[in-house]
């Protein structure tokens, strides 16, 4: 499996060269919001999925031809901290090159204190919270069995404790599941307790898997009001550039996750006519395929 894609523009972090450490969707949540797709594989066992000599070679390479990154970011179609080799990873990196390295995560293994540790050795680390109630967690995340909110809040605030580096904690919120008072209530109480150096107000913006809705920008204006000067609303990216071919470009992007056609033509400032000339192109070779997500097109991997 390929393991480095991008870069791709990031609204949180700028121009983001991923990271893809586990076989797709290998995870210890299966959200109903995610927009990977359902999880094949619900575990918590730790595993060498990729070792550090498979990184090695490919993140090398990639290098060489980026003229411009803003950071290295753990991502992709699965939870990377599933990954036995991920505090290899990120210690090679530090040593071997000067962009900061990102990680994201959902957060449910912090309570493994060799996980704390791996990542201890990060810039960025940004769990998420999307639960206040066990029963919206469960409805939310539908989880490994193994874990309970509580031992997910206890790992939250145990990383908070004793990393270094720069702690972001995204809320993410999905319509009618976990924006009542009552969760609300209780996910604001948790991330003052966690005291993040910056919130992420996050909700459902590419195809999720199932038929789960965003809430509105007022929802989440309302949430800000109630949280420090450190949230932020996450905004669609614009403007950033690429440096790669077209289609290599689409095809490593898509492949991870869904971009809307216009991100598309924005991200790599070429001639329109050209870009729709390589995805209908692509979609005619069957190498992806356009879907509608609120009434918007967007273009998947296959």
């Amino acid at each position: 499996m390929g393991i480095v894609f991008g870069p791709v523009p990031s609204r949180r972090y700028g121009l983001s060269l991923g990271l893809d450490i586990i076989p797709k969707k290998t995870c210890s949540f299966n959200c109903i919001y995610c927009e990977v797709g359902l999880t094949d594989n619900l575990t918590i066992e730790r595993k060498p999925f990729l070792k550090l000599e498979d990184l090695k070679g490919e993140i090398d390479e990639s290098l060489k031809n980026i003229s411009h990154l803003d950071v290295i970011t753990f991502s992709g179609s699965g939870e990377p901290t599933l990954n036995s080799e991920i505090g290899r990873m990120i210690r090679y990196l530090k040593k071997n090159y000067n962009f900061p390295v990102v990680v994201i995560t959902n957060g449910s293994l912090l309570w493994m204190k060799e996980v704390r540790e791996e990542l201890s050795f990060a810039d960025i680390v940004e769990p998420t919270l999307n639960a206040g109630k066990e029963e919206t967690f469960m409805k939310i995340s539908r989880h490994d069995k193994d874990i309970i909110l509580p031992l997910h809040i206890e790992g939250l605030i145990k990383f908070r404790e004793e990393f270094k580096g720069k702690y972001f904690l995204e809320l993410f919120f999905v319509k009618g599941v976990n924006d009542d008072e009552e969760d609300v209530k209780k996910m604001i109480e948790i991330t003052r307790k966690i005291n993040p150096d910056k919130i992420h107000l996050n909700t459902i913006d590419r195809p999720p898997s199932t038929d789960c809705l965003p809430v509105d920008e007022e929802f989440l204006l309302k949430i800000k009001n109630l949280l420090p000067d450190k949230t932020e609303i996450l905004s669609r990216f614009k403007g950033l550039k690429t440096y790669i071919e077209i289609e290599d470009f689409i095809l490593k992007t898509v492949k991870v996750r869904a971009l809307k056609i216009d991100d598309i033509f924005s991200m790599l400032k070429n001639e329109r006519k050209k870009i729709e000339d390589v995805i209908c192109d692509l979609i005619d070779k069957g190498k992806i395929k356009e879907v509608i997500f609120n009434g918007e097109k967007y273009i998947q991997g296959v």
